[in-house]
């Protein structure tokens, strides 16, 4: 993958979503990392989300989001087992696949085109230990990453 980080859709950004923000890009190239929430670290309560949106609307500042990477799925708890794996299942092709123990799950993860798939592990099946794909899609980032997992109730 050339690039990086990509454009967030405005409609996109909530409470708990992280993106890098350059506030002043007439004047110089400064990335900010921010995590959204609704209280700053002395627990006052901000408006962070009404202040990105207007940022983003005078077209002073600017928004970027990084695409998923590995030490991002890693660091929700998934462990990487298999890279590069070409075998003859429903989860060929894939760049990575990651198993996690607590939720009974194994993801495999095409890193080239933003894609996962996740499968419920089943020791019943002889052949095949995973059913077909639980999810299936596109998934750019660690906050669509985040949605999906809490959306299946994983």
């Amino acid at each position: 993958m050339e690039n990086k980080y990509f454009t967030p859709d405005i409609e996109d950004i909530c409470i708990g979503y992280e993106l890098e923000m350059n506030w002043n890009r007439a004047y110089e190239e400064k990335w900010v990392t921010i995590k959204i929430s609704i209280q700053d670290e002395e627990f006052a309560y901000t408006d962070e989300i009404s202040e990105i949106i207007n940022a983003l609307d005078d077209g002073m500042s600017e928004a970027r989001v990084p695409y998923l990477t590995k030490e991002q799925i890693e660091g929700e708890g998934w462990i990487s087992f298999i890279t590069e794996y070409k075998g003859e299942t429903n989860l060929e092709n894939m760049n990575y696949i990651f198993f996690n123990e607590k939720v009974n799950y194994m993801l495999g993860w095409y890193f080239n085109t933003n894609q996962i798939a996740l499968l419920v592990r089943d020791p019943s099946l002889v052949k095949d230990y995973y059913t077909e794909p639980t999810f299936r899609g596109e998934c750019k980032d660690i906050n669509t990453f985040r949605k999906i997992i809490k959306l299946l109730g994983i």
